[in-house]
């Protein structure tokens, strides 16, 4: 254990060590007494006609190449050199995956400006052996504000979900049940391009198919204009669209061992106005393995330990479609409406047939010897429509309002059932059935209104508006041996209605000032939160908040650029976490809901640096990051052999790292992607009345690399491991992944063709250790291993995901500023 804490000094360091290290050198000056002058445009890609995010464009002197200055586009491809000295120039623009190009002959008088307009990049076509292969993007990018993951790239998550492309993403973990915890936390909101999804966190991940999707975007440290809800930030999904005229579409198919299948259907129509789109997905996944457990429980009034050892097998599984449409209409060039339906289904279980021995020791030598069988499903329809419109105003361009509305209504409906068997007699002695069914209907509105100001500058302001009501229903099933048949437990029922308003205004300003970009934010809340027990009670909590937020950037000539930022953002609780009741989770495991927990609010501070070297990237990031009111789930002896799983308050939490990831291009045919993560957590409170203080370093690594063979074969092999991980009572072994895929094209990428094979050395089993007063937990899971899956992607009429495009701009919560559901 230490007792050292890490002061903000050291974050300080840090930023100064990325400045150090970016330094290029001076700027050569130019004659004494000269002017300065500015020079600006545009990148644009030539054949989609969209900017050119994080383009390099670096200034030379037209009679000895020396190098003056340079810069990187934004996410409108706009670029902007100042300090100029007069004389003659050229310019080198040069972006991964696009031919660069040469402006020559810039002559700039004293204290000139020069605008350049638009540059056009041709999407690079590389010959290898005598057959056309196009560039792409690197699978894994570092912009100013967030992570991107090219889906398209990932060949070993083609017949998965979200949650599988998310496996080797930086700053994420995956466990056993397709949990998603970003930066050590399962609390992060997700979005379904730019919009508020109709499920919460890991549940959405997992139902969106791989196939559809076109990026992800990690953003671990959102701005103020963003809903704070998510201490550890956000996963935003980008799906695929179609950017040209007409009616195409996509269709995929795939099929695994174990028990793996799915299809997805995407259909887009495209005119001068109207855009719209409809589609459907189906996919069901059964992952086996094999469990084992080893609980103890202890009391200072009991001198035994009663031990209860069990081995079985488990299986984990899922099942879920979904139909989505819509579609955007352009009134004008200023003026757009777009609508947005989903509609669906999820199913979430697990069952696990397990051999129980139970015994006391030192004590008696009888050893009990049970058979236990649970199951637990939970799941239900859900139904979302997103409704936005943005209007133009009157002034420069940029200057509008944008109104978003948000409706989801979400139905849950839970069972488990726990059953007790005498080993000897094949006789149920125990059992118990818990249901819980209720409906979750969160509504959102939200007001924007943007004013530019300067050339690049802009004011942002809104308001936002959240109804969220929820109802949850609770049913006990006992088993009775005299009929033979669970019978209903009407005492141990309960109904709990909750309901929670905020309210919230925000204001931002986005300036540049010369290299350096500002982005201060602001963001006042309003919440109020109820819990209706019934006569366990009635729970209200209100409170203010205030989220302000800071990005900064400064750009260094040849394309270095350091960035950092601060942001607060806060965790509510919701659901069975605030429930004051017991419910059975099998049938020596109980949890109970705390009313009483209080929001979990983070500080986060980050520092980065990014270098491109021709087609290949360095990145190097580092965080900074304090929880206060952290919640934990803790563990308490309920009786003997059974544990009481509940919520709490337990004290503060601190996230020290650094995150580094480079693409390097060895050769033509040849890529290399290599991400490594180190921090030192913390975590200090109060447990059941006993103070904690535990802390652990760890480190986690990534390794790709992708073969490129002339037939438009690609081989992918990858590996990924973690170190051990720890929270206030629970630790976890390091895990170790290794995956391998190979991908087909067929009919000019029309059609693709992925075998894939997850855990190929069978090491990825997950394993915890749990103590506290009166316990000790073991757990271990491991899956069938390896699975294969075997997936079919079509493309037809003119939809091309294949065909890389540059990041689209916009990229707040609601769409507005963005290029909305089918790009410009």
């Amino acid at each position: 254990m230490t007792k050292h804490q890490i002061s903000p000094s050291v974050l300080v360091l840090l930023l100064s060590s990325f400045l150090a290290l970016a330094q290029p050198g001076p700027i050569p000056p130019g004659p004494p007494g000269a002017g300065q002058g500015i020079i600006s445009g545009q990148v644009y890609d030539q054949d989609l006609s969209v900017p050119i995010e994080y383009a390099n464009v670096v200034l030379y002197r037209q009679r000895d190449s020396s190098q003056v200055t340079g810069t990187v586009t934004d996410a409108q491809g706009r670029y902007r050199l100042t300090g100029v000295p007069a004389g003659r120039f050229y310019i080198d623009v040069s972006f991964i995956g696009y031919e660069p190009r040469r402006i020559e002959n810039i002559q700039l008088a004293t204290a000139a400006q020069i605008d350049l307009g638009r540059i056009q990049l041709r999407q690079t076509v590389l010959a290898v052996k005598g057959v056309e292969a196009t560039a792409e993007r690197p699978a894994l990018s570092y912009q100013i504000d967030k992570k991107v993951i090219d889906v398209s790239r990932l060949a070993t998550a083609a017949s998965g979900t979200a949650v599988d492309v998310l496996e080797n993403a930086p700053s994420v973990k995956v466990d056993a049940e397709g949990n998603v915890t970003l930066r050590g936390s399962q609390n992060f909101t997700v979005l379904i391009d730019n919009r508020p999804s109709p499920l919460d966190g890991s549940e959405a991940l997992q139902q969106i198919p791989a196939a559809t999707i076109d990026r992800i975007e990690i953003i671990t440290n959102p701005s103020a204009r963003y809903d704070p809800e998510g201490v550890s930030g956000i996963i935003n999904v980008i799906l695929k669209k179609q950017r040209q005229s007409g009616l195409s579409g996509m269709a995929s198919a795939d099929g695994g061992w174990p028990v793996r299948t799915g299809t997805s259907l995407l259909l887009s129509l495209r005119t001068d106005r109207l855009n719209l789109f409809g589609g459907g997905n189906f996919n069901l996944g059964r992952f086996p393995g094999t469990r084992l457990t080893d609980v103890r429980t202890w009391s200072d009034s009991a001198p035994d330990t009663i031990r209860s050892f069990s081995d079985g097998s488990g299986i984990r599984q899922h099942r879920f479609w979904g139909l989505r449409a819509g579609g955007e209409y352009r009134w004008t060039g200023k003026v757009r409406t777009s609508l947005n339906l989903n509609y669906g289904s999820r199913g979430f279980g697990s069952g696990q047939d397990a051999s129980y021995r139970r015994w006391a020791a030192p004590g008696a030598n009888d050893t009990l010897v049970q058979l236990s069988r649970d199951t637990s499903h939970h799941g239900g329809d859900f139904i979302a429509a997103n409704l936005d419109h943005i209007h133009g105003l009157a002034g420069p361009e940029g200057h509008q309002l944008a109104i978003a509305v948000s409706y989801r209504r979400m139905y849950g409906n839970e069972r488990s059932t726990s059953i007790l068997l005498d080993s000897l007699a094949d006789t149920i002695i125990s059992g118990r059935q818990d249901r819980q069914s209720g409906p979750r209907q969160p509504v959102d509105l939200k007001l924007d209104y943007t004013l530019p100001l300067r050339k690049e500058d802009k004011l942002e302001a809104g308001s936002a508006t959240a109804l969220h009501n929820a109802l949850s229903r609770q049913e006990v099933w006992e088993y009775s041996p005299v009929s033979d048949s669970f019978e209903f437990r009407p005492e141990y029922g309960y109904l709990v209605n909750y309901a929670e308003l905020r309210q919230a205004f925000y204001a931002q300003y986005a300036g540049k000032f010369g290299r350096l970009g500002l982005q201060p934010a602001l963001r006042v809340e309003y919440a109020d939160r109820v819990v209706d027990a019934g006569d366990s009670g009635r729970f209200a909590f209100r409170r203010w908040d205030v989220f302000p937020t800071l990005h900064a950037s400064y750009e260094l000539p040849a394309g270095h650029q350091v960035m950092a930022s601060y942001t607060r953002r806060i965790q509510r609780q919701r659901g069975w976490e605030l429930w004051p009741f017991t419910t059975r989770m099998d049938a020596y495991n109980l949890r109970r809901g705390n009313p009483d927990l209080r929001p979990e609010v983070t500080d986060a501070f980050e520092a980065g640096w990014q270098r491109s070297f021709g087609e290949s990237r360095v990145s190097l990031e580092g965080y900074y990051r304090v929880t206060n009111d952290k919640v934990e789930r803790i563990r308490t002896v309920y009786a003997p052999g059974v544990i009481l799983h509940t919520a709490a308050n337990v004290g503060k939490d601190y996230s020290f790292g650094a995150e580094a990831t480079s693409t390097l291009v060895l050769a033509r045919w040849l890529n290399l992607d290599l991400t490594g993560d180190v921090f030192n957590y913390r975590v200090k409170g109060t447990v059941a009345g006993a103070d904690f203080d535990t802390s652990r370093f760890r480190w986690e690594g990534r390794a790709s690399t992708e073969i490129r063979l002339p037939t438009q074969t690609r081989i992918t092999l990858s590996a990924r491991y973690e170190s051990p991980e720890i929270s206030a009572q629970e630790a976890e072994p390091g895990r170790l992944w290794t995956d391998a895929a190979i991908r087909q094209a067929f009919l000019n990428r029309q059609l693709v063709l992925t075998l894939s094979a997850r855990d190929l050395l069978g090491t990825a089993a997950w394993e915890s250790e749990s103590r506290g007063q009166g316990f000790y937990n073991y757990f271990k899971f491991r899956r069938q291993s390896p699975s294969v899956s075997l997936n079919l992607v079509w493309n037809f009429n003119n939809y091309r995901p294949e065909r890389r495009q540059p990041v689209e701009t916009g990229t707040d919560e609601l769409g507005t500023g963005s290029q909305g559901e089918f790009g410009e």
